[in-house]
């Protein structure tokens, strides 16, 4: 039998550092980011970890811990382990940079030998998890301790409940602009804020309109209404297949049953069950007879059909009243099998879920109906409001009092407080006297809370990258997107926002393969696609190809009409010689944005980035000029 000591309990300070998207650097190159991981520890982090009176507990994989006798000598080898990697950072190009995450807490540890546990660990563990790349967050034990003695700001982002701690937690970021964390807001804008219905991002934002303005569907489980089926109930009938079609059958039943899953799973949508499906008498025609047994008030039906060339997927949402709200046709070629069926389900499902949504806000959306008392409801008339105006600020702001109302009601739910994320970003797009930095510092706020709510929420994810790309936390917003990413591959809207991404850093070449990437998941999606062509116009101009920037924001204004997308192709036309296009494309632009002028543009601030800045300057601002754009 192995001897072992005795476990022993004390009280100290716990630093957790952890590496941000390591598993992404390893796969473009492991020795490499290998290498660059061994000697930021060997030069950095455990030098100055001794200098401060630390001793290194473990350093497994990416992450590293160390103990330390008092909380102050902890943030302070914490600030300086930060400032040091950004300083060593900027010699690397911005795809070779290794950023931290640290989180500080003071706890009670139980030893084991050489190995601490307990809440104390599992404190900063969760601490760590909330810092942005590059950042330092503590718990407020650790903060009362140090906020005197230390010559840097903190901020406190709110009490969270943290996952397996059951008392609450507060939480400060530590504010260090020498360890590359600026407290400037950069003006910068995300587009079209969340499309996700499953995804965007992802899990059930709907577009608004042409605008694309984002309603978050309801989390909660609702109870059904009195007098009637619950809200964003539906049955998937059985898919119905040409006599004789053995093959469509199976397709046909892939289909049903995917869809009947896949749907169960979205946020807010009951979906009757197969077995209560499976006992109702088809011969029952009338949708309000099924739709009444079945206690639903929506019905998917649809058929499978093959030829030699192709096998067609047609689904039809139906209300109970017999009125069709939706149809779509779905192609699986050559001729489908059960592998098709299995993919092209997803693209339905969220087709599905959008029109089902956009139902049930019309249903609710009546101006002179009396004002929804529960949260689910009051989602569903804030984007039926800001559907009857979708691009104006007037219409943002009133969605944001039904929010705010929702948020009344459940104070934790996630969509209402992405809701209100959502029309924060149009009161910074729209409003030209809109206090910026103030509304930037509610969105970090707001969406920080969200990710700490529902980590599993790809949306909240998205929302949160848009948080720090506006404060030009760059390495922080490809996390979260990273993020997005591994909780919903399949949503087009993630990649499209990574593009973005990859623009405002100067990155363009790659900006254009990631929007072929995501309109390749689902080119027909015009809520994404619009956003995405209008990504590859952008990328086009800062690589100076006129022609094909034309052709993709032609494409994109007949999807999305944004002010954004007349800006850059009024530069494109005018590069290209086309002025008499190019003077017409600005007269959109100024109806748009009465005041822009080309220093109201660089005032925009949308990046910091120099390769970024330097496009603009080459290929954006004399197509501005040429075009007649006023320079002030």
């Amino acid at each position: 039998m192995i001897e072992r000591a005795p476990l022993t309990r004390r009280l100290a300070a716990v630093l957790l550092a952890d590496a941000v998207a390591y598993t992404r650097h390893m796969e473009r190159d492991d020795t490499a980011t290998y290498v660059r991981l061994r000697d930021m520890r060997d030069r950095i982090i455990h030098p100055l970890t001794a200098a401060h009176g630390g001793h290194t507990v473990d350093t497994a994989g990416d992450s590293f811990l160390a103990e330390f006798a008092s909380a102050v000598a902890a943030v302070r080898a914490a600030i300086e382990i930060q400032r040091h990697i950004a300083k060593h950072n900027s010699s690397l190009p911005t795809s070779d940079r290794l950023h931290f995450r640290i989180g500080v807490n003071v706890g009670e540890l139980i030893v084991d030998g050489e190995r601490i546990v307990g809440d104390g660990v599992n404190v900063a563990s969760r601490l760590e998890d909330m810092a942005d790349a590059g950042g330092i967050c503590i718990s407020a034990f650790v903060y009362d301790q140090v906020h005197a003695k230390l010559p840097v700001e903190f901020q406190d982002i709110g009490t969270f409940q943290v996952k397996n701690i059951q008392r609450p937690v507060r939480v400060y970021r530590v504010l260090d602009s020498e360890a590359g964390r600026s407290d400037t807001v950069g003006r910068w804008r995300r587009g079209r804020a969340a499309h996700v219905v499953g995804g965007w991002f992802a899990a059930s934002l709907l577009t608004v309109g042409v605008s694309g303005s984002v309603f978050v569907p309801p989390t909660e489980t609702l109870n059904a209404t009195a007098g009637g089926a619950p809200p964003l109930s539906i049955a998937i009938l059985p898919f119905a297949t040409r006599p004789g079609g053995a093959a469509d059958s199976e397709v046909a039943d892939v289909v049903t049953n995917e869809l009947t899953d896949q749907l169960s799973r979205a946020r807010g949508v009951h979906v009757a069950s197969r077995a209560l499906v499976a006992g109702v008498d088809r011969r029952m025609v009338p949708a309000m007879e099924v739709a009444r047994v079945l206690n639903v008030r929506y019905l998917l039906t649809g058929e499978v059909g093959g030829s030699e060339k192709k096998t067609l997927v047609n689904a039809r949402l139906i209300n109970a009243s017999g009125v069709q709200e939706w149809s779509d046709r779905f192609v699986m070629a050559p001729e489908g099998d059960i592998h098709q069926a299995r993919d092209v389900v997803p693209r339905i499902t969220l087709r599905v879920r959008e029109a089902l949504f956009a139902a049930e806000a019309r249903r609710i959306g009546n101006p002179n109906a009396a004002l929804p008392a529960g949260a689910a409801d009051l989602l569903l008339r804030a984007k039926a409001v800001w559907a009857r105006d979708p691009n104006s600020l007037a219409g943002a702001l009133e969605a944001r009092k039904l929010y705010d109302l929702a948020l009344k009601s459940e104070p934790d739910n996630v969509d209402a407080l992405l809701g209100v994320v959502h029309t924060m970003l149009y009161q910074i797009e729209l409003d030209a006297h809109a206090p910026r930095e103030a509304l930037v510092q509610q969105i970090d706020s707001l969406t920080t809370r969200a990710v700490s709510i529902d980590p599993g929420d790809s949306r909240a994810w998205l929302y949160r990258a848009d948080a720090f790309a506006r404060q030009r936390r760059w390495a922080a917003a490809f996390e979260a997107n990273d993020k997005a990413q591994e909780l919903d591959p399949t949503r087009a809207g993630v990649l499209m926002d990574r593009a973005q991404l990859l623009i405002y850093t100067g990155q363009p070449a790659d900006a254009l393969r990631m929007v072929d990437q995501a309109l390749a998941l689902d080119p027909r999606d015009p809520q994404d696609a619009g956003w995405g062509l209008l990504q590859r116009c952008r990328a086009n101009v800062a690589l100076g190809r006129f022609q094909e920037a034309v052709k993709a924001c032609e494409q994109s204004v007949a999807q999305d009409d944004w002010w954004m997308t007349h800006l850059y192709l009024t530069a494109a036309y005018a590069e290209l010689g086309d002025l008499s296009k190019a003077h017409a494309e600005r007269l959109i632009l100024l109806k748009e944005r009465p005041d822009l002028t080309i220093s109201a543009f660089r005032e925009l601030r949308l990046s910091d980035d120099e390769a970024y800045l330097a496009q603009t300057e080459k290929y954006l601002v004399p197509g501005l000029r040429k075009a007649g754009l006023n320079e002030s």
